[in-house]
């Protein structure tokens, strides 16, 4: 006889049944009943029985014809990445009396313009929504910018507060006004992970690149090709990572300059983000005379030095055998470039994956402290430096 049998359903006494209240009965987590009366993996058999018995004992619905014992073949890269444009689709967000558990997904809130980004971040969030996929998770991908505003959940973009929401995940910088904001919508135990972003002040896991030792790869690159006087291009206000790398080549700069004289490291800040930065740089390389020009280039990012190459080419300025240039990122241009650029790749599709299985770390143990994951950086030597 099962355990629950003989339980007057719950549905007649007029109460709404939702997975909260069968976790609760258990002593589970939401989660859990979520998975269990999905048919999602990640629940032992004797578990997703006794969610069952609980839930029919308690009057909850369960269609079986929609459940399978059976978990899909996990996606590609490539197959997450076309889903991108459907990514906002969201179907019974809310628990309904007498129907199927509605499905999980995450919230994935980037900025407008980085999801438009296709080098970077346009793949992070394919490692993202690959992740979410092989855990049997939808996704809606948001917009970071509506949580600048005052309020954020006007329209009718999403609602984190639903119990299939499972939790956030943050690609990129936001103010602590903003997160403060998004922990305040969703529920007490649901996680926020943070990525290439961290916030003390938030209960949240960080999953980083190592900025600071990628730019220390490169300088010290440069440094053992002979160069003394050395350019850092970028700008530190444009973003964590940019300030990151502007110390790690200062720190390069101070174990070499200790031992050894004659070493040098200067900035040419340009507003990258904005459109008139390619015109700065251009004006910057052409009125630096020939003895003026560093020996080498550090630049914040693979697009700067790309860019930095090609005006180097139009002054006539032989790379490497003049200036050596490196850059950061290793995004696909780069290989392809004249010379191919040498670089330092950094996590892209891991950068998100990793994040997934941060938020599953979290839902799995919801009172686990919080974790910073740092992705190490790996040089990429190619014919610029």
């Amino acid at each position: 006889m099962n355990l629950y049998e003989g339980m007057i359903p719950l549905s007649s006494q007029h109460t709404k049944i939702t997975m909260q209240l069968i976790a609760d009965r258990l002593g589970v987590s939401k989660y859990t009943v979520s998975q269990a009366l999905s048919g999602k993996i990640g629940v032992s058999e004797a578990t997703r029985a006794e969610v069952e018995a609980m839930a029919r004992a308690l009057g909850y619905r369960i269609k079986s014809d929609k459940r399978s014992a059976y978990p899909k073949p996990p996606k590609t890269v490539s197959d997450a990445a076309s889903d991108l444009p459907y990514a906002a689709d969201l179907i019974g967000d809310k628990d309904v009396p007498h129907t199927e558990a509605a499905p999980a997904y995450v919230a994935i809130w980037v900025h407008d313009a980085q999801r438009k980004e296709p080098s970077f971040w346009s793949r992070v969030l394919g490692g993202v929504i690959l992740g979410c996929s092989n855990n049997g998770w939808q996704t809606q991908v948001l917009s970071s910018d509506k949580l600048l505003m005052d309020n954020p959940m006007s329209s009718p973009l999403t609602d984190i507060t639903s119990p299939a929401c499972l939790g956030s995940v943050v690609l990129g910088t936001l103010p602590i006004r903003s997160l403060h904001k998004l922990a305040q919508l969703h529920q007490a135990n649901d996680p926020i992970i943070l990525v290439d972003h961290e916030e003390p002040l938030i209960r949240a896991d960080c999953i980083l690149n190592a900025n600071l030792e990628a730019a220390r790869l490169a300088c010290r690159r440069i440094i053992s090709q002979g160069c003394k006087r050395i350019v850092f291009v970028g700008k530190d206000l444009y973003s964590v990572s940019f300030q990151e790398r502007w110390w790690g080549c200062r720190q390069a700069l101070d174990e070499y300059s200790r031992q050894l004289e004659g070493y040098s490291l200067r900035k040419w800040t340009i507003s990258y983000g904005q459109p008139i930065w390619e015109q700065q740089l251009a004006k910057r390389v052409g009125a630096s005379s020939s003895e003026e020009l560093p020996d080498g280039f550090v630049c914040a990012n693979d697009e700067i030095a790309l860019k930095l190459l090609k005006l180097l080419q139009e002054q006539s300025i032989p790379v490497p055998s003049r200036c050596k240039v490196i850059g950061i990122d290793n995004i696909d241009a780069s290989a392809s470039s004249t010379p191919p650029l040498t670089t330092v790749e950094l996590a892209k599709e891991l950068l998100g994956t990793r994040a997934v299985e941060a938020l599953e770390r979290n839902l799995t143990h919801p009172s686990v402290h919080s974790e910073k994951v740092i992705l190490s950086a790996r040089l990429i030597t190619r014919g610029s430096g």
